[in-house]
């Protein structure tokens, strides 16, 4: 399956991490470092990759296969859940993320705004894609000659 593919991952992947690092700016400068927020970006992570994963095959020719779409509405409708209820529930920075920013200011201002980086967005977009890895294969993998 994979050697047919025409879509690449390397599109789909750095748009993942461009919005991860879009809101990790938003996050920095609009929530006073409230570093929680990545638990509501949890849900949309899951539709990004795929997002684009259908233009490209649109663009490609090769198109939206019904089995994609099986496996992709329920992940989006349950990713858009899971952001609205995070999103209405988060009243203040969870007590978690507040303990490793406290000790990553300690380090300074270039080893804060580094680790939170590294260790929340760049690490939860990892997981995310691991997490999402099986959408993301027949997305990638599926064919209209499939039975």
């Amino acid at each position: 399956y994979l050697s047919s593919m025409t879509v690449s991952l390397f599109y789909p992947i750095l748009a993942h991490f461009a919005v991860n690092t879009v809101v990790y700016i938003a996050v920095q400068v609009f929530t006073k470092r409230d570093n929680s927020w990545v638990d509501a970006l949890w849900g949309p992570m899951q539709f990004t990759v795929n997002a684009v994963i259908f233009y490209l095959r649109t663009q490609d020719g090769e198109g939206i296969t019904p089995r994609m779409l099986l496996i992709s509405i329920p992940v989006f409708i349950w990713g858009l859940r899971l952001a609205v209820y995070i999103c209405v529930r988060h009243k203040a920075e969870d007590y978690r993320y507040k303990k490793m920013r406290l000790g990553w200011e300690e380090g300074g201002t270039f080893s804060y705004y580094f680790q939170a980086y590294m260790w929340v967005f760049v690490m939860q977009g990892v997981f995310a894609l691991i997490n999402g890895a099986s959408v993301i294969y027949v997305n990638l993998a599926s064919s209209e000659k499939d039975p």
